[in-house]
């Protein structure tokens, strides 16, 4: 009693802060049951020291360093008591310098306050208090002296766990299998289910086919796949008879399970509802989810010919549940795609009725991506035209014009961003008259977007938003072919004037071409061949460019008067009805008049009398019949109707023109006939008796393979028929970069491949 009263003088003689502490560090010992958080504290309650920090604040001094405890004991550690009146002291530093500069001047003994004196009490306060334990460390506030010393228990933890992470990355493996082991599928399990789904159409049977399913596909493809999915499995597939079993019935069995629960009507003219609407979608969802995945992994991973067709005809029966989960739906489109692009032929008609499904199913907004992913697609495709690839690409064509046609509005986006793209890199030709600039102009892929185009207008002539294009796509295709008026780019205009043709006959508008032929036939009837190169020279059509050595052949001019020939004809026949085909055909006669009298090759000048007289006898019959007509040019209806009248009639331009086709493909299929029957015994003789002849065929024919499979440029046009080229006429194709939709067409650019 005595100490204690002197304790209490000493402490009054050191002044009334000590006192007021020892009172407030009472009530923070009965606040503790609340864990009263820092924040609500007053000053006074800081300055009592025994304040512990509530889990909120401990979160917030995560990394502030704590008094490490006393290594070697194996007990659980407990918080220092001064551990919270330290913090505590440390953030009243940072928050409020001016009062802690206070306290260290007038109490140092208060931050200096170990917390020793307080062991004894906090611990029976808190067996009072029924905690029963201390507060656990977290693991966060783990300082650094406590991680250098480390106690035994952490030491061996962390060598269990360096092992264990060892012996994983040893055999991992071994881990997957372990993770995803399940039961293993027999085939008479496969059965059972199968048996179940055909009869009772059950549900529970077709999910157990599913999840064998997915376990039958995560043996294929990328072993290294998504692992977060391969735990979950419920089966495992060990046999390749157990692989087919699964894969056939799902194929076979599934469409007609989904069918008997969930029926979709096709309404005739309108688009069928999506079977998410249908009640007993719940029941089927879930499995679906984990089934359409599967299935379209196995359409990515599975690359024979045979199986891709059967997956594909499958996924088209089941494409209005794929319209229900968009996600899925956009992973199978890029899939479809690629097939589009670049799969055998069967597989490429599946794919492309497969993506018209979907797309039919959700026009908006999946029609604009769809459109963007296969346009760009085709345009990466057509870089290089062969007499192997014509198809192919012709294909791809029909198959846009058939999905642009679906809407015609979201139709004239595409094509205003895209022709306006072709316009940009042609003014920028001309503006910068540079190989490499009109190299971004004369390659295929121009070529063959302009074809592309030119055949969704002429087909949709009556789509009132598609017209506006008419005139700028006219005008680009123009341009095109003046660019460059050298000889050696004529195929390239025979292309672009065929387009034309073709566009202004569909659409019934006037584009001024003759001059173009007309100046092919002036300039090759005139000029002087040399028969050394005689033989079958290249095709025109696999064509963009000629060498200065296939300019100087005789058989390469005599294709080039026939198409240039055939064209002015067809140009001819396509405007004989109209009500001022004289006027139209007197400048062409006179031109033609002139070549027929400058060329020295007698065929040539038969086939152009023969088109003089057809030309005059059209125009004679129109001069004859217009002039007992009443009406007078300002009547367009009656010029419309008169018109319509004769274009019904064959006159005497059409059945040249026709007779013509006819004579010329059957010419051009019994020389391929003959070729072929003859190719193997000469190809042997000019590999025996001219050896470096064939040798150099050989080659060349090999290089150009080797070229087109490694994506660098290639020469189009067959530099000669000995296999000779000049040094710097090689064609060099641009690959063009298109813009997205939403991206302004002249920041395109293109580069060069050489």
């Amino acid at each position: 009693m005595a100490s204690s009263t002197k304790a209490t003088t000493v402490r009054k003689a050191k002044g009334s802060s000590g006192m007021k502490g020892r009172l407030q560090r009472s009530k923070v010992h009965r606040s503790l049951k609340t864990k009263k958080p820092l924040s609500e504290l007053s000053v006074d309650e800081i300055m009592a020291g025994d304040a512990e920090i509530s889990e909120d604040d401990e979160r917030g001094n995560e990394n502030m360093d704590v008094q490490a405890p006393t290594a070697g004991k194996k007990k659980k550690e407990k918080k220092a008591p001064s551990s919270g009146h330290q913090n505590a002291m440390t953030r009243l530093a940072k928050t409020d310098p001016e009062f802690y500069e206070y306290l260290a001047k007038n109490d140092q003994q208060l931050l200096e306050f170990s917390g020793d004196e307080e062991d004894g009490e906090e611990a029976d306060d808190s067996e009072d208090d029924g905690m029963g334990r201390p507060e656990p460390v977290p693991t966060s506030v783990t300082s650094r002296s406590e991680k250098l010393q480390g106690s035994e228990s952490e030491q061996e933890e962390e060598e269990d766990g360096d092992k264990a992470g060892e012996d994983g990355e040893q055999n991992e493996e071994g881990d997957r299998m372990s993770s995803t082991s399940g039961k293993a599928v027999t085939l008479e399990m496969v059965k059972k289910w199968v048996a179940k789904v055909t009869k009772a159409h059950s549900l529970s049977a077709w999910k157990m086919l599913v999840q064998a399913l997915q376990a039958a596909v995560g043996t294929i493809g990328d072993p290294q796949g998504d692992k977060n999915t391969l735990p979950t499995l419920v089966y495992r597939v060990e046999g390749t008879k157990e692989f087919n079993a699964i894969v056939g019935a799902c194929l076979k069995y599934t469409p007609e399970c989904l069918s008997h629960h969930i029926e979709i009507n096709h309404r005739p003219g309108k688009r069928p509802s999506l079977p998410s609407t249908h009640r007993a979608w719940p029941m089927v969802k879930k499995t679906l989810r984990l089934y359409l995945p599967t299935v379209t992994k196995l359409l990515q991973n599975l690359h024979e010919s045979s199986m891709q067709r059967a997956i594909l005809r499958h996924i088209h029966t089941l494409a209005p549940y794929f319209a229900c989960f968009p996600k899925t739906e956009r992973s199978l489109k890029g899939t479809l795609v690629t097939l589009w692009s670049t799969g055998e032929e069967h597989v490429q008609v599946l794919a492309f009725l497969t993506i018209r499904a979907l797309t039919l199913l959700h026009p908006h907004p999946a029609l604009h991506l769809t459109l963007k992913k296969l346009y760009l697609s085709f345009v990466r495709n057509c870089k290089f035209t062969l007499p192997s690839t014509q198809p192919r690409i012709r294909f791809m064509q029909n198959c846009l014009v058939e999905l642009l046609s679906i809407d015609p509005p979201t139709a004239y986006q595409h094509a205003f961003v895209y022709v306006r793209q072709l316009a940009v890199h042609l003014r920028n030709a001309y503006a910068s008259p540079q190989k490499d600039s009109q190299q971004a102009v004369y390659n295929w892929q121009f070529i063959h977007c302009l074809d592309l185009w030119a055949m969704l207008l002429g087909q949709r002539r009556e789509e009132e938003s598609l017209k506006p294009l008419l005139y700028p796509l006219i005008q680009t295709a123009v341009g095109t072919l003046s660019l460059q008026p050298s000889p050696k780019y004529y195929p390239l205009r025979l292309h672009c004037v065929r387009t034309l043709l073709e566009l202004s006959e569909a659409t019934g508008t006037f584009v001024p071409l003759a001059s173009y032929l007309l100046e092919i036939m002036e300039a090759q009837a005139t000029t002087k061949t040399s028969a050394a190169n005689a033989g079958k020279p290249p095709e025109l059509a696999n064509l963009l460019r000629l060498s200065k050595m296939q300019l100087q052949s005789r058989a390469l001019q005599s294709n080039l008067l026939n198409d240039s020939f055939e064209l002015t004809v067809q140009l001819l026949a396509n405007h004989s009805c109209y009500i001022g085909f004289p006027e139209l055909a007197f400048p062409i006669l006179v031109r033609l008049k002139k070549v027929a009298k400058a060329t020295s090759l007698s065929w040539f000048r038969m086939q152009l009398k023969q088109l003089v007289e057809k030309t005059e006898e059209v125009s004679g019959e129109v001069s004859r019949d217009r002039a007992t007509v009443s009406f007078s040019p300002k009547d367009s209806d009656q010029i419309a109707a008169w018109e319509k009248d004769r274009k019904s009639k064959e006159n005497a331009l059409v059945r040249f023109l026709n007779t013509w086709k006819k004579v010329h493909r059957q010419e051009g299929e019994e020389e391929e006939g003959e070729r072929c029957a003859v190719r193997p015994r000469v190809a042997k003789k000019v590999v025996v008796k001219k050896g470096r002849q064939g040798a150099s065929e050989e080659e060349e024919q090999e290089d150009s393979e080797e070229e087109v499979e490694e994506g660098s440029s290639t020469r189009l046009a067959t530099e000669g028929l000995n296999g000779d080229s000049e040094e710097g006429e090689e064609d060099v194709v641009e690959d063009l970069q298109f813009s997205s939709g939403d991206e302004e067409a002249g920041t395109s650019s293109s580069e060069m491949e050489t």
